[in-house]
């Protein structure tokens, strides 16, 4: 009998995450709506960027940071160096990378 009870137990677990919590978070969603969000709710990030001889690819890296889809006044980029034997660092400074922050550990 307890085997019984737990088999549908589980049973009814499963329907529901599978089929009645989908449901009814999109019947609450059509029935609520949808609130945009607005710039400044967004949190600021920071992105580390770790590279030890990158030279190769840091700069497309970077690059890739500078065109997120995200407020620039709610980003910092942090690339740290220690001991980079490369032109990573000199790859870095080429660039438009004035809003990417570069310190020696």
């Amino acid at each position: 009998m307890v085997m019984l009870v737990f088999f549908w137990a589980c049973c009814n677990l499963l329907l529901y995450v599978y089929l009645l919590y989908p449901l009814s978070v999109r019947l609450l969603a059509v029935r609520v709506g949808r609130r945009g969000i607005r710039a400044s709710a967004l949190p600021t990030v920071t992105i580390v960027v770790t590279a030890y001889n990158e030279e190769r690819c840091v700069r497309t890296k970077l690059d890739n940071l500078l065109a997120l889809h995200y407020p620039p006044e709610s980003r910092r980029r942090v690339l740290p160096v220690d001991g980079i034997r490369d032109a990573a660092v000199g790859a870095v400074r080429r660039g438009d990378c004035l809003s990417v922050t570069r310190f020696a550990l």
